[in-house]
């Protein structure tokens, strides 16, 4: 276990009407004003680091995990990150295009291999090797997996109905309304409907034994010495769901004997050392 940095622009500017708390269209940090951005991730990791302070087991902040994947424009984080020793930056999903959020990364020079990023543009390989991006782990559902997890999607939402949870309110419709990934997800007419990446939240064991297989079967694959998976999860989204996580993992360790997880710290001295792949613009 490591702690590290995550935070959603969104909150920045949220007002209280009615005793509801409305949240901004900007989920991605990129949109917000220069001095925004700059307090936004400044007093984040300064409140973090205090409290990791007062713990006996401390680890140095080194990694950033984008909010809504939301990383551009570049520039001003790229020159922040640097100052405060962020080393690390995940959120990018190679194909990944949200029109509301400004978010484009359909561009990107790697999807799979982590690269040192270009200073003014995350999509590109740079020269300087200060910051390292790690591309979300791409996979997809075919057309019976994608028909099956509607019908689950769909139970689950009836279902939804009767649960009542005191520690989730309902969300002002001002809110739900907002949809700013609206149109995230695509569906194209080949043997790969739905692409996505891989994660960990309310889906069902077969989701992520099959997902995760195809990602695994990709990875090992390639020409790279370091074999690398990253699996984005929600711990809020588990409710009701442990039992299929808990069978997912059986899995992995049963049916994988050459796994093994490790911290952002332990990710950055794998892909320190020479004989890993990491890509740099020549």
């Amino acid at each position: 276990m490591e702690v590290q940095l995550h935070i959603h622009s969104q909150w920045v500017n949220a007002k209280i009407e009615n005793e509801e708390i409305l949240v901004t269209k900007k989920w991605n940090i990129g949109q917000l004003e220069k001095k925004d951005q700059i307090d936004l991730f400044n007093k984040s990791l300064d409140c973090l680091a205090s409290i990791i302070k007062k713990s006996k087991k401390r680890n140095d902040l080194i990694s950033f995990k984008a909010g809504s994947w939301g990383l551009q424009p570049f520039d001003i984080l790229y020159k922040e990150f640097s100052k405060r020793g962020i080393k690390l930056v995940l959120g990018p999903i190679k194909g990944l295009k949200v029109p509301a959020l400004n978010l484009d990364y359909s561009e990107m020079e790697s999807g799979i291999v982590p690269y040192f990023c270009d200073e003014n543009d995350i999509n590109m390989i740079g020269r300087s090797k200060e910051i390292i991006v790690a591309p979300m782990t791409p996979t997809y559902l075919n057309w019976f997996d994608f028909f099956r997890y509607l019908i689950f999607m769909k139970l689950r939402k009836f279902k939804n109905k009767f649960d009542f949870d005191l520690d989730i309110s309902k969300i002002s419709k001002k809110i739900s309304n907002l949809k700013p990934l609206a149109g995230k997800d695509k569906l194209s007419l080949s043997l790969k409907p739905f692409k996505t990446h891989l994660k960990i939240n309310a889906q069902p064991y077969w989701y992520l034994k099959n997902t995760f297989e195809r990602s695994y079967k990709m990875i090992m694959n390639t020409n790279n010495n370091f074999k690398l998976l990253i699996i984005e999860t929600h711990t809020k989204d588990f409710k009701n769901n442990f039992i299929e996580i808990n069978s997912f993992f059986n899995h992995l360790k049963n049916d994988y004997s050459n796994l093994k997880f490790i911290t952002s710290t332990e990710l950055l001295k794998h892909l320190g050392n020479k004989k890993n792949s990491i890509k740099t613009k020549k």
